[in-house]
């Protein structure tokens, strides 16, 4: 039997292979844990190179002339979190970028369903961060409202566990006056630490979350990172994390 991983990032993937690590812990971590009769299919989704482009543009154009700017590596962080969620988010009619990043999601979750990776009906895990944990939630609304796809993977008719990290899904949802309807996974775990400022609680949006989410506070990164926001890019090889996700995993 074949489980299929799909990986979504958030701001700062730090490269195409940014899930590598991940991966790699979580196949040890099942493995010891007795499920080797599994076989872990992962595949990443790689979405922030269709923004960059207009990200650094944006910044050479506020840049240029000899513009005096303070915190200049605070401003790209936030050009980087708060640029590419405005950007990413339909407007007046154009959806050129959700169209593109959704794509990217489609055709990650093609390759996941192709006989020779995961199978066409092989249950599916989603693991998101930060935005990507809103991009997810995004394309799984519009599936499970128009499902479309060859296999039951794509259609998301698989869809068993959503594992979200440092998710701001909370404030996205403040554009709904009582904070939208959750997508359906059978399970989802949200991560949060309570030092990261970008990720939120998720389980008392309202009731309907409520019933779905568990939310688990933890606490990653060193001691350099993990008493400050910082903390937000570190939950990819948290060791609680990858733990919990595995003991979820380890009971198909």
């Amino acid at each position: 039997m074949k489980l299929a991983i799909l990986i979504i990032h958030g701001v700062s993937h730090h490269g195409n292979n940014y899930a590598d690590n991940t991966i790699e812990l979580l196949k040890k971590r099942y493995t010891k844990m007795g499920g080797a009769s599994i076989d872990l299919i992962a595949e990443s989704v790689v979405w922030s190179p269709l923004i960059e482009p207009t990200e650094k543009k944006l910044w050479n154009n506020m840049t240029q002339g000899g513009a005096e700017m303070d915190f200049t590596r605070l401003r790209r962080f936030f050009i980087n979190f708060l640029g590419e969620a405005i950007a990413y988010q339909p407007v007046l009619g154009r959806k050129d970028l959700y169209d593109k990043i959704h794509g990217e999601i489609k055709r990650t979750l093609t390759k996941l369903a192709h006989h020779d990776s995961a199978g066409p009906n092989a249950p599916l895990c989603v693991i998101a961060h930060s935005l990507g944990s809103v991009i997810m939630s995004n394309f799984m609304w519009d599936l499970q409202k128009t499902p479309v796809g060859e296999t039951s993977l794509e259609r998301g008719e698989t869809f068993k566990w959503y594992f979200t990290m440092g998710s701001p899904l909370a404030i996205w949802n403040l554009r709904f006056s009582d904070f939208s309807t959750p997508i359906s996974p059978e399970n989802w775990i949200n991560f949060y630490d309570k030092d990261d400022i970008f990720g939120f609680p998720l389980s008392n949006l309202n009731q309907q979350y409520n019933k779905l989410v568990i939310d688990k506070e933890i606490d990653v990164g060193n001691i350099l990172v993990n008493w400050n926001p910082l903390s937000h890019m570190c939950y990819w090889t948290d060791g609680d994390v990858i733990n919990t996700i595995v003991d979820y995993l380890i009971k198909i």
